[in-house]
């Protein structure tokens, strides 16, 4: 009979308590287990619960030749969207009985090789990777060592991928406030290396031309996804001799950096500024004039970005995702006045 607290529980005190064969128990307590009467796993997980039994991983992965952790790599964690990606990548591997390790790089190709190749270290099981360029040579490498990864939020064109439909988001921002009657839009694009801000970019002149309105390859500027990007080339935009009547920003960052830069330049919001972003986070809905912004689904990308690594991590064929995106309009956006179309 085990004694609460005399030693650490071990599978075999369980099987003996329960009159099972150690095999049955390990099968019962892994997630997900359908391979034992759903009664007797029951039976099973209620007395590792009363007996205060913990799994030993250090023994599982000697087992297995897996440690039950999925390393994500993202460029930084003071990026709001990035955090919140990171934490529901970590529930989902929690679903699964795993442990999600993070990683940053800065959004800087160097950082990426040192951040993956530090979790590949801890011998974390595979990687999420929500910092792919194109033509990215590290992700070729990884590749050749057949280390399990899916990208995420971005894609390079040649590996398995989990993202939102950017090209269609670029596209309903921009026609949002075409319909409004804007006709010269600024937009704080994001870098020419990222494949979601180059497709934001693509819907963004696509709905120029399909309106058949003209586009001001001047007032596009590329930034890094940051708020002091927004603030300063909006500052740029607004103190020229034909500043526009309307900017998208790339990110929901870079459009609150926007919000402050007409502030500063006392210019209102939406009267004679509109302005648009993008991820709907949940600080774009609380500044005192919330956001218009393109909502992608966020929570869904990170739940099959988990689920397309453990089918890499199987040895099978994950097969690529794109999430729909909507638009959320909110006080940010409205007509122009007359004299700023």
């Amino acid at each position: 009979m085990v004694i609460p607290g005399s030693k650490r529980v071990t599978i075999d005190d369980i099987a003996e308590l329960a009159g099972v064969h150690p095999s049955t128990v390990s099968r019962a307590l892994r997630p997900g287990s359908t391979l034992i009467k759903s009664e007797t796993a029951s039976r099973i997980r209620a007395l590792a619960d009363e007996h205060g039994y913990i799994p030993d991983r250090n023994a599982a992965s000697l087992r297995t030749q897996r440690t039950g952790t999925i390393g994500v790599v993202v460029p930084r964690l003071s990026d709001h969207l990035m955090a919140l990606f990171y934490e529901a990548v970590a529930a989902k591997c929690h679903d699964r009985d795993y442990v999600a390790l993070v990683a940053t790089t800065n959004d800087d190709p160097d950082g990426e090789r040192r951040a993956s190749e530090a979790l590949l270290a801890r011998r974390v099981d595979g990687l999420v990777l929500t910092t792919a360029r194109l033509n990215d040579s590290y992700l070729n490498e990884l590749e050749s060592r057949e280390v399990p990864f899916v990208l995420a939020l971005r894609r390079d064109g040649n590996h398995p991928y989990a993202i939102n439909d950017d090209v269609e988001g670029g596209r309903l921002a921009a026609l949002h406030l075409i319909e409004l009657g804007h006709r010269r839009i600024g937009m704080v694009a994001g870098p020419e290396y990222a494949t979601n801000a180059l497709g934001r970019r693509q819907g963004f002149e696509q709905a120029h031309h399909e309106a058949g309105v003209t586009l001001y390859s001047e007032l596009i500027h590329p930034s890094r996804f940051r708020w002091d990007d927004g603030f300063l080339f909006a500052k740029e935009m607004l103190r020229s001799k034909n500043p526009p009547s309307a900017i998208f920003a790339v990110n929901d960052e870079a459009a609150l950096g926007v919000l402050a830069a007409a502030q500063s330049l006392d210019i209102s919001v939406p009267e004679e500024l509109s302005i648009v972003g993008y991820n709907d986070l949940p600080s774009a809905a609380r500044p005192p004039i919330p956001l218009t912004t393109v909502k992608i689904n966020l929570a869904e990308v990170a739940k099959r970005s988990v689920s397309m690594t453990f089918e890499r991590i199987r040895r099978r064929r994950a097969k690529n995702w794109t999430g729909s995106v909507t638009l959320e309009v909110r006080a940010s956006s409205a007509p122009p006045k007359a004299n700023l179309k």
